[in-house]
């Protein structure tokens, strides 16, 4: 097994190689930088936790804390590619904020919906007051026209 600054350089190798960053990489096993700086700063070597997350990452493990591997490609092919991981990332960010938006659009359709909804009402309403008033206003008119009748009849016979 090599040293824990061994190992550590090996981490750095693997993050420059495979990720954009130690941050990234960091991010990636789920820890703060300051937690993975133990590991890449070589006061530490990675429990078994940390070396499985790792190997899913593509790290070949052997090469790591043996540096078995003498070919220049410090990293193994895996089936999880990071550029892949941070695209597939960035697209789930966007496909939440979408149905957070579509989300949103439906409330404002809903709310729509209901004030139309009450607008037709509160236009029956006012067509039946309407028509209530037509009605009276009729009535109005025609005791109007009685009235004047009356006074023109009381007017003749005098």
């Amino acid at each position: 097994m090599l040293s824990k600054k061994q190992i550590g350089n090996n981490l750095r190798t693997f993050a420059e190689k495979k990720f954009k960053s130690l941050t990234d990489l960091a991010d990636k096993l789920g820890m703060s930088l300051q937690a993975f700086r133990t590991y890449y700063d070589g006061d530490s070597v990675p429990g078994g936790r940390i070396l499985a997350k790792l190997s899913e990452l593509g790290c070949d493990i052997n090469w790591l804390l043996n540096g078995d591997d003498q070919s220049p490609a410090v990293v193994r092919e895996s089936n999880v590619d990071y550029k892949l991981i941070t695209e597939v990332e960035a697209l789930s960010k966007e496909l939440a904020k979408l149905k957070e938006e579509v989300t949103a659009l439906k409330e404002m359709h809903g709310d729509q919906a209901l004030l139309i909804h009450s607008l037709k009402k509160e236009n029956e309403s006012l067509a039946e007051e309407n028509r209530v008033l037509r009605v009276q206003s009729e009535s109005i008119t025609a005791a109007h026209v009685k009235i004047d009748l009356e006074k023109n009849a009381k007017i003749k016979t005098k």
